[in-house]
């Protein structure tokens, strides 16, 4: 049996190789052409239940993603305007659709500015989309809403003992 020797590749120092399993979904250029989801009706957010594991900030992520709102707040008031998020959000890279709808989940109260845990919810999918190549889900993940706004699980029918004896 012959035997060949092929020269490894070349490598340039300082490349990261990470191995990253294909998207589950539609990839983010896929769902560029869906219509943008408005202002978060709250009965909608979180309904198709995508994935929280997938989803989920981590506090050092917060952390992090707090010191981004006080560089896209230019004026100082404590909101990212739509001008202000427009100007940080298109380095990013994502099509202009894609970034209507991350901005139209993440503006909770549908005022058209984000707060801080707005701005962090939209730094988080952006993020989760451009970095990891995860499809923008439909809803907001509802372990990324603030805990006063997440959906509160329906107790289940309990049988009481006066039901059971009649």
């Amino acid at each position: 049996m012959q035997h060949f020797d092929v020269p490894a590749p070349k490598l340039r120092l300082g490349a990261s190789f990470t191995a990253r399993p294909p998207p589950l979904g539609p990839t983010h250029s896929d769902t560029a052409s869906l219509p943008p989801s408005g202002p978060s009706s709250l009965a909608s957010v979180g309904s198709t239940r995508p994935s929280d594991t997938l989803w989920a900030m981590s506090p050092a992520e917060r952390e992090s993603y707090t010191k981004f709102f006080f560089q896209a707040d230019q004026d100082r008031d404590h909101f990212v305007s739509g001008e202000e998020g427009f100007r940080f959000f298109s380095m990013s890279g994502l099509p202009r659709p894609v970034l209507g709808r991350i901005w139209a989940m993440s503006d909770l109260d549908g005022d058209n500015r984000l707060n801080e845990t707005e701005f962090s919810i939209a730094v988080h999918l952006v993020f989760r989309v451009k970095k990891q190549n995860l499809p923008l889900p439909d809803v907001l993940p509802s372990c990324l809403l603030p805990p006063s706004m997440r959906p509160s699980a329906t107790p289940e029918p309990s049988t009481t003992t006066s039901e059971l004896l009649h």
